[in-house]
């Protein structure tokens, strides 16, 4: 019988063995799907022909026989059966970009991009394109098994059936143009690539910022002011319709030991880093960020965002918004020590606000006297003493705390009262009269401090103190020694005690008077005057019986004082003294 020593989708080269007595030969074929039978292709002396003009993928019968050079026939060879080869298939056709998938039986093509039909979306992860196509118009004679999907010339995946005509490519760099081509696979070999198709992939989230935010102006204590820059986009990325970036900033408190805030791994989806706060979002470059503690270190990193997603965090910025005065410490602890001081404590502020507190105020003010406030303490510690109080009085006190940013808010006001106490000192004490045995002092009566006054004291050198009564402001002292200097203090008492004593006020008693002359006698008489004369007094006395003895006469040059008096006497008797 014939071989085949070649075949092709549309010829049989055969061949067959030449017997010496064979001089020609005749070949036959028969087309099953003809249903002729066997037909002579070929007649000659020639020990192999090419059965041409046949169909692909096609199973045709030979026969084959030889005459002599007597023209006798051969019987017929045994029926040889060969197949022609398929072709390989022709190109996909259809490519197209998709967007939903239509879910149909299996052999049917996903719908998209005007194909019509309903159908779920695909997920547009970044990079990712949706890719369909129909198959062959040509399948080549075979059954098309595999189909190899290629972008930008390299194969990037294959299908694992022929039913399969539509695949989402992923991995592809995000939001670039793409060159699509696709391939069909049978066991006759691979068509020729279809025709291109230039889709652009599925774009990204932004990229991440080159550089940190940067401060805009200088800290405030409850205020940052933040810009930075938007990340570059590479120059082959297609712009689509919705291009719109914004920003999201993240502002996250640096606590002591410090925090992990460079953690920017995701973990079931969700941030890592929990502790994070968006303080800002929006399409500016610049924001501003109040209601800050005052003092303390913030990190603060931004990423773009657009309608795929976020980006990647900026590297950190570390900024510190500028110290503040403190906060008010608490009010001030009074414990009233007596009448006339009171001991305060109190504690420091719960927040320096970022700088160290430098120094405390305290100040002051009596209330039941209209004054103001003053300066009672100034200095680092933590509590003082109040002196030179008055006893019986109501007092308020306040504190703040200072540093470097200045004082800070007063606490709230304390209030206390001292204790009664001794009355305060008598005022103007002065001397209203004197004779030579005694003296009389008046002054102004004291406050009581709280204690009515029980009375006054006087004090005379060094003689025991006078008591008075307490509404007696003016006192005569007697039995005191002539022209003699006295210091005369006086102090008021209460129930509390005795108060200071006043100032002391000097005095002096008067001399006491000359003694009386001696032997007034009647020294001559005549009818109308008489002459009188009398001894001198005591030799301390004569000055002052001189100066007494001083009238219109002149006295008598004789030891004896003289004193003639001229009157009508009338017979009288008269009574004389001297």
């Amino acid at each position: 019988p014939p071989y085949a020593v070649e075949r092709s989708s549309r010829s049989i080269l055969l061949a067959w063995s030449r017997r010496p007595a064979d001089q020609e030969f005749e070949l036959q074929c028969e087309d099953p799907a003809s249903g002729l039978g066997f037909l002579a292709v070929y007649s000659g002396n020639s020990d192999r022909h090419r059965v041409a003009n046949l169909r692909r993928a096609t199973e045709y019968r030979f026969r084959l026989q030889a005459r002599g050079s007597d023209g006798a026939a051969s019987k017929w060879s045994p029926v040889a059966a060969f197949c022609t080869p398929a072709d390989p298939p022709g190109p996909p056709v259809g490519l197209q970009k998709i967007s939903t998938v239509e879910k149909t039986g299996g052999g049917k093509r996903r719908g998209g991009g005007g194909r019509g039909g309903g159908g779920s979306s695909i997920s547009q992860e970044p990079g990712s394109i949706g890719l369909a196509w129909d198959s062959p118009v040509d399948d080549g004679g075979s059954t098309v098994k595999r189909y190899l999907v290629l972008v930008d010339g390299r194969i990037v995946a294959e299908t694992d059936a022929a039913e399969q005509r539509q695949l989402v490519l992923t991995g592809l760099q995000p939001g670039r143009r793409h060159a699509l081509t696709v391939v069909a696979a049978s066991s006759s070999g691979q068509s020729v690539p279809s025709e291109t198709l230039l889709a652009a992939s599925a774009p990204g989230p932004p990229g991440q910022p080159l550089a940190p935010p940067r401060l805009s102006g200088r800290p405030r204590p409850t205020q940052l002011c933040l810009a930075w820059t938007a990340p570059p986009m590479p120059p082959d990325v297609v712009r689509t319709g919705d291009d719109s970036v914004e920003f999201e900033l993240r502002l996250t408190p640096i606590v002591a030991g410090g925090v992990d805030y460079l953690v920017d791994e995701e973990v079931d989806g969700e941030e890592k880093n929990s502790t994070a706060d968006i303080v800002y979002r929006g399409p500016a470059l610049e924001c501003s960020i109040s209601d800050l503690e005052p003092g303390r270190r913030y990190a603060a990193r931004v990423r773009a965002r657009n309608s795929v997603g976020p980006g990647r965090w900026s590297p950190a910025l570390e900024a510190a918004t500028a110290a503040a005065p403190p906060d008010a410490p608490t009010p001030p602890a009074v414990s009233v020590r007596g009448p006339h001081s009171a001991g305060l404590a109190w504690r420091p502020p719960v927040s320096n606000n970022g700088a160290l507190v430098v120094e405390y105020r305290v100040e002051i003010k009596r209330l039941d006297c209209g004054a103001e406030f003053s300066l009672l303490y100034s200095g680092p510690a933590l509590s003082c003493e109040a002196k030179g109080l008055l006893p019986a009085s109501e007092y308020a006190f306040r504190v703040l705390a200072v540093n470097a940013a200045g004082p800070g808010a007063y606490s709230a006001e304390v209030s206390a009262a001292t204790p009664p106490g001794p009355p305060e000192q008598v005022g103007h004490l002065r001397i209203v009269g004197t004779t030579s045995t005694s003296i009389t002092a008046a002054w102004t009566a004291s406050d009581c401090r709280g204690a009515g006054v029980l009375g006054y004291s006087i004090c005379v050198n060094d003689q025991p103190p006078i008591e008075v009564s307490p509404d007696q402001c003016e006192y005569t002292i007697s039995s005191l020694r002539p022209d003699t200097l006295y210091r005369i203090r006086v102090r008021a008492y209460n129930s509390i005690g005795p108060g200071p004593m006043s100032p002391v006020c000097k005095a002096v008693t008067g001399p006491l008077p000359p003694p009386p002359p001696n032997r007034l006698e009647c020294a001559h008489r005549a009818a109308d005057w008489l002459k009188l004369r009398w001894s001198s007094a005591a030799a301390s006395s004569s000055s002052s019986s001189a100066s007494a003895a001083s009238a219109a006469a002149a006295s008598s040059s004789s030891d004896w004082p003289q004193y003639q008096v001229e009157a009508a006497l009338d017979g009288a008797e008269p009574s004389w003294q001297l």
